[in-house]
C-alpha cells in the first residue's frame, strides 16, 4: 500500500474523525521539563509568600469553612473518580460479556485514559510523601514551625506533605482526554485541554486560598501531570500497536521536531528571556523579596507594565537581528540566551554541596529550549514577511 492508501485504510478501522498529527517533541516534552527543572531548582518563594499572605488576613476566614472546603476539596474529588469509576464499569462489562477487551481505538482510549490518570496521581502522592516541603499554614510566616525549604527528593517519606499539590491533581489528571481525543476531533481535544487547564487550576487555587498550597506547587503538578500523560500516550500507542489495536496513528510517527516559524520564534524568545532570565529582576524590581512586601493595585499595575516593556523590547530586538544573515542571527539568539542563562544561574542556584549538580542542571533548563526553537527554525529572513503556521 502506498502511504495515503495505509492511511486512510486506519481511519477506515479506527472509525476516528481524522489522523491526529504528530506530537511536537519541543512544545510538548522539551518545554514543560525545562520549566520543571527550574521550578524544582528555583521555587519562586517571594512570589508564593506574597500571594499566600493575602489569604491570612483576620478578615480571611475561608481557609477555617467547612463549606468552602466541601464544595473546593470534596466535591471536586468526586468528580474526577465518577469518570474514572464510569470508564472503568465500562471496561468491566466488556470483560465480563467477552472475557476479553476489543481491539478497537475507543478501548485502547479509555484504557490509556485510566492509566495516565492513575499514574500521575501515584507519582504526585509519591512526591507529595518524600520531597519534604511543608504547607502554608504550616510555616513560621503564617503562625507554624516549619520553614520554607526547595524539594529535596528522597526514596522514602520525609517531614512535609505539600510539593506538588495533590488536589490539583484532581484537574489536571484530565489532560490525559486530550491526548485520548486527539484522533477523535480536534475541537473535542481543545475543549478537554481547556478543562483540564481550568479546572486543574481552580482545585489548585482553592487550596492556595485555604492555606494548603503555594501557587507554584500547582503549577509543578500541572506540569507533572502533563508529562505523565504525555509519556504514558507514547507508552500505549506502542502497546496498542503490538496487541493489534486499529489505530490511525499506526500509519504516521508518534512524535516529530517541528519546523518553528519565524513569528513562534520570536514570541517564544521574547517570552522566555522576560518571564525566566528577567524574572529575578521583576521580583526586585517590585520589592516582592522584602520582608513587608504587600500587594497593592499600583504594584501589580508595575509590575505588568514592566513585564510588558521587557517582552515588547525583547521582541523588537529580536525583529531587528532577523533582518541578519542566517548565521549570524542564530548565533547572535545562542549566544545571548546563553550569557542570560550563566546570569540567571549565577544568581539564583544556591551555593552548598550539590552547587555542583544544580547549577549545571539549572544552566541547561534555562538555555535548552531556545537553543532547540533556533535549531529548528529558519531564522535569518531579510524581509518582514513572517512565516505562517
Amino acid at each position: 500500500m502506498t502511504d495515503a492508501a495505509n492511511v486512510e485504510y486506519g481511519r477506515n478501522l479506527s472509525g476516528a474523525a481524522e489522523n491526529p498529527p504528530p506530537l511536537s517533541l519541543f512544545s510538548c516534552l522539551v518545554v514543560p521539563l525545562a520549566l520543571l527543572t527550574i521550578l524544582v531548582i528555583y521555587p519562586p518563594h517571594a512570589l508564593d509568600l506574597s500571594i499566600s499572605h493575602l489569604f491570612f488576613t483576620e478578615g480571611w476566614g475561608w481557609h477555617r469553612s467547612d463549606s468552602f472546603v466541601f464544595w473546593t476539596h470534596t466535591a471536586t474529588k468526586v468528580v474526577t473518580f465518577s469518570v474514572a469509576l464510569a470508564m472503568m464499569a465500562r471496561l468491566a462489562f466488556h470483560w465480563r460479556k467477552n472475557r476479553t477487551l476489543p481491539k478497537d481505538l475507543t478501548t485502547l482510549r479509555e484504557v490509556y485514559v485510566l492509566a495516565a490518570m492513575a499514574c500521575g496521581a501515584i507519582l504526585v502522592w509519591w512526591l507529595k510523601r518524600t520531597t519534604g516541603v511543608a504547607c502554608p499554614w504550616d510555616l513560621s510566616e503564617f503562625g507554624g514551625t516549619f520553614s520554607i525549604t526547595n524539594p529535596s527528593f528522597s526514596l522514602f517519606p520525609q517531614i512535609g506533605n505539600c510539593w506538588p499539590a495533590g488536589h490539583a491533581g484532581t484537574g489536571f489528571v484530565f489532560f490525559a482526554f486530550y491526548f485520548a481525543l486527539r484522533g477523535v476531533s480536534r475541537p473535542l481535544a481543545r475543549a478537554a485541554f481547556w478543562f483540564a487547564l481550568l479546572f486543574g487550576t481552580f482545585c489548585g487555587f482553592t487550596r492556595v486560598m485555604q492555606g494548603a498550597h503555594f501557587v507554584s506547587h500547582v503549577i509543578a503538578t500541572g506540569l507533572i501531570d502533563w508529562l505523565v500523560c504525555a509519556g504514558v500516550y507514547s507508552v500505549f500507542l506502542a502497546w496498542g500497536r503490538r496487541k493489534g489495536f486499529a489505530s490511525v496513528s499506526a500509519f504516521r510517527p508518534l512524535w516529530q521536531w517541528r519546523t518553528i516559524p519565524q513569528r513562534t520564534l520570536i514570541l517564544f524568545c521574547a517570552l522566555w528571556w522576560s518571564a525566566v532570565y528577567s524574572f529575578p529582576y521583576l521580583q526586585n524590581s517590585v520589592g516582592l523579596n522584602s520582608a513587608g512586601f504587600q500587594w497593592s493595585a499600583s504594584a501589580l499595575l508595575a509590575l505588568t507594565c514592566l513585564f510588558g516593556a521587557l517582552f515588547a523590547a525583547s521582541a523588537a530586538f529580536l525583529v531587528g537581528i532577523m533582518q541578519l544573515p542566517t548565521r549570524i542571527c542564530g548565533s547572535m539568539i545562542v549566544i545571548l540566551a546563553a550569557l542570560g542563562a550563566l546570569f540567571l544561574t549565577a544568581a539564583v542556584v544556591p551555593a552548598g554541596p550539590s552547587h555542583w549538580l544544580l547549577a549545571p542542571l539549572f544552566f541547561l533548563a534555562s538555555l535548552l529550549p531556545v537553543l532547540l526553537a533556533v535549531c529548528r527554525s529558519k531564522v535569518g529572513i531579510r524581509s518582514w514577511r513572517l512565516q505562517p503556521y
